[in-house]
C-alpha cells in the first residue's frame, strides 16, 4: 500500500508539450521509430540508402522538401557490404565518411588477445548499440531488417519481448534525438491490412511506442502516423 506522500500519475498541467521535429517533413520524425514495410523486390533497401545519401550530404528529400544534414548508422546484415551496399550508396552520392556500418561487434580473446567479430544482435548487444548511438549522435539509424538483428533470445512470436525491445529502441531514439527507420518484410498472410502482414506486426510497434509506418507498394509510398496518406513514390 502506498504511503500518503507517494503520488501516482501526472497532472497534464505539469506536462510540458513538445513540438515534433522531422528528419523528412511529414514522413520521418526525429526521436521516434518509423517502419518501412513492403513486399520483397520493391526497393526498400534502395530507398533507405537513398535517404542515407541525402542525409549525409544535406540534399533535399525525394519530394523536394529541405533535407537535414547529419551522419547515419546502418545495420544491414542481409546484403553484401562490398558488392551491394557500398556500390549502392556510392551511386546514391553519399558522403561515405558519414555512414557507420554496424553489422558486427568486435571481441577480444582475454587469453590470446585475438580480435574476432560476431554479428550484432539486439538481444546480446543492445547496450553497446545504444552507447554507440549516443556517442556518435546520428541523424538517422537504419535497421534493415529488424528480424535479422533481434537475435536468438527474442522470438518474433513473443509479444512481450518484442514490445520490450521496441520500447528500448524508442527510448534510445528519444534520448539521442535520432530517427530510427526499421525495415519490415511483408509476408503472404491473409490479413487484409498489409501493415499486419509481417513477422513483427505494426500493431506491436504502436503498442510499444509512438511510431510512424511507411508502406511501399509498386505504385506509391503510404506514410501513416495514425492513418494512411498516399503520396507519389520517390524516384529510385
Amino acid at each position: 500500500m502506498e504511503s500518503p506522500s507517494e503520488e501516482l500519475g501526472y497532472l497534464f498541467s505539469r506536462i510540458k508539450s513538445e513540438q515534433l521535429h522531422w528528419l523528412w517533413e511529414k514522413r520521418i520524425p526525429r526521436a521516434k521509430l518509423t517502419t518501412l514495410d513492403g513486399d520483397p523486390g520493391l526497393g526498400k533497401s534502395l530507398l533507405t540508402l537513398d535517404l542515407a545519401a541525402r542525409i549525409t550530404t544535406g540534399r533535399p528529400m525525394p519530394d523536394g522538401t529541405p533535407g537535414v544534414k547529419g551522419s547515419v548508422v546502418l545495420i544491414a546484415p542481409e546484403d553484401g557490404v562490398t558488392d551491394t551496399i557500398k556500390p549502392r550508396i556510392v551511386a546514391a552520392g553519399a558522403d561515405l565518411s558519414q555512414i557507420l556500418l554496424l553489422n558486427y561487434v568486435n571481441h577480444e580473446d582475454p587469453e590470446t588477445g585475438e580480435i574476432y567479430h560476431s554479428p550484432l544482435t539486439l538481444s546480446k548487444h543492445f547496450q553497446l548499440f545504444a552507447d554507440t548511438i549516443l556517442r556518435t549522435s546520428p541523424a538517422l539509424v537504419i535497421i534493415d531488417p529488424l528480424v535479422a538483428v533481434l537475435g536468438s533470445r527474442i522470438s518474433v512470436f513473443n509479444d512481450q519481448k518484442i514490445r520490450e525491445t521496441l520500447t528500448q529502441l524508442a527510448n534510445m531514439a528519444r534520448v539521442a534525438n535520432c530517427a530510427v527507420l526499421i525495415v519490415r518484410h511483408l509476408n503472404k498472410g491473409s490479413s487484409g491490412n498489409p501493415l499486419y502482414r509481417g513477422p513483427v506486426s505494426s500493431a506491436r510497434f504502436a503498442l510499444a511506442s509512438s511510431s510512424f509506418s511507411t508502406l511501399l507498394t509498386k505504385t506509391s509510398v503510404s506514410w501513416s502516423p495514425s492513418k494512411t496518406t498516399t503520396v507519389n513514390r520517390p524516384a529510385a
